[in-house]
């Protein structure tokens, strides 16, 4: 997350949505922090800081190309090793874990060991371990984790009330499709990030290969609507930011 308290501003950094993108023109503003590590909880900076009056936004994308870039994306190798540690390129056995978000205990506490201590990862462990929102997958928890306050009890209410109340539960004003990041501005609705933004360019920074192959073409029609399914919220936020483009 990069967080300005002389601007009032936050970019809440999601995983694989262009984050390092946006982070490399963001920083650059005087008074902007890094937090450390990069991804985070918007429930665990409002402890520190008062959230409340900055403006915050952050980067979405289709649940499929994200589920794709995940899946490439060599730095998500602890997902591979809790969901498909004998095989890392079966996309099915993978991806039907992180939708369902289950694995086996017993081989869990072995493999937990080696695992890094992202937070994104400490937080997938807590829902395997605790509570998790029925009938939702990874990404849609991943959102809830990154964008709300009081994360923890939201897990507690069904995935539908919570795509029908995004404003209320999401501590986000503006989200931002990752396929419209070269314009950002335009969705921006903090006058200091619209005016330092105009004209600049956001490169595509760590960009996995994943548009290579399209893991989902010969797939049957139940993993794609199992993921329709499974990622409702996930898709509600990210069909709901393309529609928030300001005039």
């Amino acid at each position: 997350m990069l967080i300005n308290p002389e601007q009032k501003f936050i970019y809440i950094h999601i995983p694989k949505t262009g984050g390092i993108s946006i982070r490399s023109k963001i920083s650059k503003i005087p008074g902007t922090l890094n937090t450390d590590p990069p991804h985070g909880s918007i429930d665990f900076l409002s402890k520190k800081y008062n959230t409340n009056d900055y403006y915050k936004f952050t980067t979405v994308r289709n649940p499929f190309d994200w589920y794709k870039s995940f899946f490439s994306f060599k730095g998500s190798s602890w997902s591979h090793d809790i969901y498909s540690p004998d095989d890392k390129k079966n996309f099915d056995k993978w991806i039907n874990g992180l939708l369902d978000i289950e694995t086996n205990i017993n081989e869990l506490e072995k493999i937990e060991k080696k695992l890094i201590g992202a937070l994104d990862m400490k937080f997938h462990l807590y829902l395997l371990k605790k509570k998790k929102i029925k009938n939702a997958g990874w990404l849609s928890h991943l959102l809830i984790y990154s964008c709300c306050l009081n994360f923890k009890n939201l897990l507690e209410k069904n995935i539908e009330d919570i795509c029908e109340n995004i404003e209320k539960y999401f501590h986000v004003d503006t989200f931002v499709p990752i396929e419209k990041i070269s314009n950002i501005n335009n969705y921006l609705t903090n006058p200091f990030l619209k005016n330092y933004l105009n004209n600049i360019k956001i490169p595509h920074h760590n960009k996995s290969d994943y548009d290579k192959n399209d893991f989902f073409k010969d797939k049957d029609e139940g993993l794609k609507k199992k993921v329709l399914e499974k990622e409702k919220l996930a898709f509600a936020i990210y069909n709901r930011s393309l529609k928030k483009l300001t005039k």
